[in-house]
This record gives structure tokens, C-alpha cells and sequence, in this order.
């Protein structure tokens, strides 16, 4: 520990190669858990960049309180975490994608990181008895399929002796089993496959490995840290501000939602009841690398708040890859306080694309995992980076959730929309506030598509469907009349809530449109305005067993593939060595034929003759591009992304090991929302 408070004294005082040891020490663990996420290299290679250079500029909050590889992993972990979409099934040779998003994150850090379950809870912010639950599900899920026919009658049945395994049984049964194991060479065979599994899982988990050049290449890229000489106000420019601020309490100037800077500034000083500098401290306003922060309003709804912030400084900030001005991307940047108790919360994402960066923006963050909203909270910021320059602006904002005056506004709908081959799914109800609506919605499979696709897993995958592989994905906007889509948020799609008959959803929407194809902000919603539900389509994902053969030699060549209402007839294979001269990329083109308002995206692996998947290259590109006036023929092109330094397969197998269905209606469905009336 001493030794890492040294080396990042000497990072802090302009050493940035000192960063280059941390570097090769973390690179290869992350970038197993990166690319085990994403399944792409370059991707993964890039995030894992991405998350060194988050680290290197929160080095100045490190302390000797806990040691620096503790610190490490609770900082990057959930910022990497944060930048990977979770794509649902992508089941390979070890059927890791089938795993949920959670299951995915708690089996990482077990076994790449060598976590346990106290240390995953801290960092992925669940509790313990949350990441029991994830490790011990994604273990039996990848567990392989084991037999007993050759045990006697009086064995051991395979689940305990799995409990044995992980030492989840008491003493008595331990020394029972313990007893049993020595006469039955059946048992112990079982016990030495656990242990088997368990090595390949871990072998599996942890590679791929980055080149060696990586940590110079990312050093390279950082910017040597200098000392910094704040300047600070005077105590006697503070006093004074104190007692302007004083007397403008007393006078009862107090408007919410839109929280005013000066009496939340003033609070400050009453509630600490002692006078403290809050050009340093601050509540509302903070400068830090010549670039202030001005929080000027918040808006709250009984779901997220919109913290709106103006940032002023000489400095050029130009474009430097965010849509916010703020690194949104972190999700430790926010906290909420209620008396003693301090605890994270989620940054939410709003759907839409700025093409620049403004001054003048607004955060978005979930009030859901509070539980019920109490009257009083505090809101703890902490901005560890703003257009790209980083420093620290930490602002302390006390809010009265008591006295904001929510209104919201419901309308019962419950309306049915019935898919015959599918099931259902009821609008229930719509809501409304100030800022944004939710929309409620109970999505159920009809018991004939539910019994399908039950069989269908366990005879392809060899898995018990839960409720997670059964949710359809219903793709759809809420838009006013004319068509412009209200910008929703990335978290709406995550964590329906189950039931017995089918799932819940719950939307969340702001009270903004956005354009339909760039997704760029366009302007408020008129509270008047009628707002309408516009089905797009639903989305099913199925387990699969496709195989087509591929032989690595420019032409054409004819097949003889069949999918559902799909057909492929032939593959053109492309050698291409347009983007470098030296070197050849191949590309696949699938031909064929498909039913119209249908679409299919198949996600393809490539393997060899006994199906082990083929690490030396990986396969890109899902979507079909369509031609042909009724749209019927259909090309789908593949990428293949060589490992130049391994030798390429003279042929291989393109396999598909499930497939997402997409159906969209024959004619437009539209249910309105809200027609200015309000229903109760």
C-alpha cells in the first residue's frame, strides 16, 4: 500500500509513466471481462482504454484507507459496466451469453477477479444475498449435463453432491456424503466433472490476452498531471455574500420544484450552524481547472429528477466524444443522503443524440432504488470530468421533496392489442407530470407460444426456459400527432417485473421530442398535445441449430439453408484487401429470400469440423440490407476480422446458435394517450 502511495505521488506530480505498471498489472483481467461482455475485440480493446483513462483521472481521490487494487475495481468495474449493452442471448460453445446481465456481471468478477460475494456487493451495488442468488444460478446454468445411470440406488442424488461441492451442506451431511464417497467411484467421478467444469469456466472466462505494446499505447495517450494552485475567494467577499444571502432567507424567497441556488446555499449554512467556504464546499456553484459548474434548477418527478447545470469557462471545449458536457457514462457521480444513510444512484439515459456539446444541459438520475422518496434528501454530486478536461466539482444540494408539489395526471387506458401467434399485450395506464410520463403495460404469451417455445429450448439448448427467455420485446414509440417520437430512456427496456400470467413494463418518457431517424433533440412537448402509442413490432429470440458450411475461396457457391419462412440459396465469399494491401479481409454474402414485415437477425459464430469455436477471427454484421421492389430478396453481409498473426482456416463452419425474430403488423397501430382530458 505504501509503495502504491508513492507511485501515485509521483503520477500526481507529473509522472504519467509510473501509470504504465498498472497498466500491464489490470489490462488482461479487464479485457476478459470486456470482451467476454461484448464478444468483439476491437470493442472490447477500446473500452478497456476507455475505463484506464477514467481511472487515471480519479487517481487524485485515492487514499490509503483501502488498498489501491480494491480501489481499482470499485472504480472501474461499474464505469466499464456502464458503457456495455446488454444483447440478450448470444450463446456460444460455453453458453456464457445465455446467462442474464446480472448472472454475466457476478460470474465475471467471481472468477476473472477472483471476488467473492462481499466485495461483488460493494462494487456492482447489489446485496449479498443478490450476488448469492446471480453466481449460484449462472453456475447451474452452465453446469453441463450429468448423468447418474451408472450410480446404484443407494447414491447420492447429483444436486446434493453439487451442494457438497460448494460446501453449502451442514457437517452432519458433509461427513455422511464424505463416508459414501469413499465406497462409490460413481459419486467421485461426478465430483472430479464439477471440478473439471470449473477449471474450463475459468480458463474460458479469462482470455483473450492484450499485446504487450497496450500499456505504452495507453500511456502514451494520457496527459501528464501538473500542480494546480486554486485560487480561492476572500473570507471578507464570503461574509459578505453570507449576509446577502441571510437576508434574502428571511424575506421566504422558496420555489419548487425549481429549487432556488440562493436559499439552498444559505441552508447550507444554517444547517452545519457554522460558517464554512462555499466557493470550495459549495452547494450550487464550483470552479475547479478554470471551468465553473452552476447548478441553476431541478425538476422532480415520483421517478427520476433533472438536475439542470450551466458550465462557464475561457477554455475551448470543442467536441470531445459526449453528448452531455458531463461524462454521463459514470454512475458514481451522484449520490443521495438521508440523515446518515448515503448511497449511489443510477444515472438514466435519455434516448436522443446531440451533434455538440452545450453550456447549458441537464442530468438525469433514478430515484427508484430509494424506495419510497423521503421529504428531505440531499443530493451529493461528484464530477470527476467536464468537456473532457478532468478535475473535481463536488456540490451539495439539500431538496425538500415535501414541499415540490407533484402533480401527476392518469389516464386509464386499458386498451388489448392481440397477436395471434404471439399472445397479447394491454396499454393499462398512462401518467403524467411536469417533466415526464410512464407508461404502464402487462405483456402475456399466448399458452400455445409459451409451450413452444418451452419445448423448443429444452430439445435445441438443452435448457429449462425461465421467464427471462420466454419476454418478447415489444418495440415501440409514444409520438404526438404528427409522428414526433417523445425521448425515452435506455433503462426502460431492463428488469420487467414478472408474474405468474406474464410481465409488467413500466416506460419512463421525458416531456421532449426527438427527430424519429437522428434521434436529435427537436424541441418540449406541448402539455396540450394529444400523444398517441404507436406500435412498431415485437421481437422473440429463439435457440437455434444452423450450420453452413463456408470455404474461404473468392466465388459463388449455391446452399441449400432453410429457416422458419426464410431461405438462403447461396454465399458469395469476398477476399478483400481494400483496406490494406497486405493483408485480406473476408467477407460472406448470404442470398435469399424472406416473407415480407418479417425480419430476422441471426447471430453467427464461426467454428471448425467439431465445433470449437474459432478465436483467430470473429464475425460482423447482423442486419439484412433489403432489395427487390415488394422487398422479398435479401442479402445479409459478414465481416470476418482476421487475427493476422494466426494462420486462417481453409474452411469453417458459420454457426448460428439462435436467432431474433422480428414481426411488425400489416397496418399501422396507433392507441391515443392522452387527448388533453384527463381521466382519474
Amino acid at each position: 500500500m505504501q509503495e502504491d502511495l508513492l507511485n501515485i505521488n509521483e503520477i500526481l506530480n507529473g509522472n504519467k509513466e509510473k501509470f504504465t505498471y498498472y497498466v500491464e498489472l489490470y489490462q488482461d483481467r479487464l479485457y476478459a471481462i470486456a470482451y467476454r461482455m461484448v464478444n468483439d475485440k476491437e470493442e472490447a480493446r477500446i473500452l478497456v482504454e476507455g475505463s484506464f483513462q477514467y481511472v487515471y483521472e480519479q487517481l487524485p481521490t485515492y487514499n490509503e484507507e483501502e488498498t489501491f487494487t480494491s480501489w481499482f475495481f470499485k472504480i472501474t468495474i461499474p464505469h466499464l459496466f456502464n458503457r456495455i449493452t446488454y444483447k440478450g442471448n448470444r450463446t456460444e460453445h460455453i453458453p456464457f451469453h445465455s446467462l442474464t446481465f446480472p448472472e454475466q456481471k457476478v460470474l465475471l468478477l467471481h472468477f476473472v477477479l477472483a471476488m467473492d460475494e462481499s466485495n461483488i456487493a460493494t462494487v456492482l451495488h447489489f446485496s449479498i444475498s443478490e450476488v448469492e442468488r446471480y453466481l449460484t444460478e449462472a453456475k447451474e446454468k452452465l453446469r453441463g449435463t450429468i448423468t447418474a445411470k451408472s450410480q446404484a440406488e443407494d447414491c447420492i442424488k447429483v444436486d446434493k453432491l453439487f451442494m457438497f461441492y460448494k460446501q453449502d451442506l451442514s457437517d452432519e451431511e458433509n461427513t455422511i456424503i464424505k463416508d459414501h464417497l469413499e465406497f462409490c467411484p460413481a459419486c467421485r467421478e461426478i465430483l472430479t466433472t464439477f471440478e473439471k467444469e470449473d477449471k474450463q469456466l475459468i480458463e474460458f472466462l479469462n482470455q483473450p490476452f492484450l499485446p504487450d505494446s497496450f500499456a505504452d499505447e495507453v500511456v502514451e495517450g494520457l496527459s501528464a498531471y501538473t500542480k494546480n494552485n486554486k485560487k480561492r475567494r476572500s473570507w471578507k467577499y464570503q461574509i459578505v455574500t453570507s449576509t446577502i444571502l441571510l437576508a434574502v432567507v428571511l424575506l421566504g424567497m422558496f420555489v419548487v420544484p425549481k429549487l432556488s441556488p440562493v436559499y439552498t446555499a444559505v441552508s447550507n449554512y444554517i444547517k452545519h450552524g457554522e460558517m464554512y467556504n462555499v466557493w470550495d464546499e459549495g452547494t450550487y456553484t464550483f470552479t475547479d481547472k478554470e471551468i465553473t459548474l452552476e447548478i441553476t434548477g431541478i425538476d422532480i418527478s415520483p421517478s427520476n429528477i433533472a438536475l439542470h447545470y450551466k458550465v462557464e469557462s475561457e477554455k475551448s471545449f470543442g467536441t470531445y466524444g459526449y453528448d452531455s458536457i458531463i461524462d454521463i457514462w459514470d454512475n458514481r457521480i451522484v449520490q443521495i443522503k438521508t440523515g446518515d444513510r448515503v448511497q449511489f444512484v443510477d444515472m438514466v439515459m435519455p434516448m436522443f443524440h446531440s451533434t455538440t456539446a452545450e453550456n447549458e444541459d441537464t442530468l438525469y438520475f433514478s430515484l427508484n432504488q430509494l424506495g419510497e422518496i423521503p421529504d428531505e434528501f440531499e443530493i451529493l454530486l461528484n464530477i470527476r470530468r467536464i468537456a473532457g478536461y478532468p478535475g473535481s466539482w463536488d456540490i451539495q444540494i439539500p431538496v425538500n421533496y415535501a414541499k415540490a408539489n407533484i402533480n401527476v395526471e392518469t389516464v386509464e387506458i386499458n386498451e388489448t392489442i392481440t397477436l395471434d401467434d404471439v399472445g397479447q399485450f394491454e396499454i393499462k395506464k398512462f401518467e403524467r407530470t411536469d417533466i415526464e410520463s410512464k407508461l404502464t403495460m402487462f405483456v402475456a404469451l399466448s399458452e400455445e407460444e409459451r409451450k413452444r417455445k418451452t419445448e423448443q429450448f429444452r430439445e435445441i439448448a438443452g435448457i429449462e426456459a425461465d421467464m427471462y427467455y420466454l419476454m418478447p420485446h415489444l418495440e415501440f414509440e409514444v409520438v404526438t400527432e404528427n409522428g414526433d417520437p417523445l425521448v425515452g430512456y435506455y433503462s426502460n427496456y431492463f428488469e420487467p417485473q414478472f408474474t405468474e400470467d406474464g410481465f409488467i413494463f413500466e416506460f419512463d418518457f421525458m416531456n421532449i421530442l426527438r427527430d424519429r431517424e437522428s434521434f436529435e433533440k427537436i424541441g418540449n412537448l406541448d402539455p396540450k398535445e394529444p400523444i398517441y402509442f404507436e406500435f412498431i413490432s415485437i421481437n422473440k429470440m429463439e435457440p437455434a441449430q444452423i450450420d453452413i458450411p463456408i470455404k474461404l475461396e473468392e466465388g459463388i457457391y449455391d446452399v441449400n439453408f432453410k429457416y422458419d419462412d426464410i431461405e438462403i440459396n447461396t454465399v458469395e465469399v469476398i477476399m478483400d484487401n481494400s483496406q490494406h494491401v497486405d493483408f485480406v479481409y473476408p467477407k460472406i454474402l448470404l442470398k435469399g429470400s424472406k416473407p415480407l414485415k418479417t425480419e430476422y437477425f441471426f447471430h453467427w459464430n464461426a467454428v471448425d469440423e467439431e465445433d470449437n469455436y474459432l478465436d483467430n477471427f470473429h464475425v460482423g454484421g447482423y442486419g439484412y440490407h433489403m432489395e427487390g421492389d415488394e422487398g422479398t430478396e435479401i442479402v445479409q453481409e459478414l465481416e470476418l476480422y482476421p487475427d493476422f498473426s494466426k494462420e486462417l482456416p481453409e474452411t469453417f463452419i458459420l454457426k448460428a446458435t439462435d436467432v431474433r425474430k422480428s414481426i411488425q403488423p400489416t397496418e399501422q397501430i396507433r392507441i391515443p394517450l392522452y387527448k388533453g382530458e384527463v381521466v382519474n
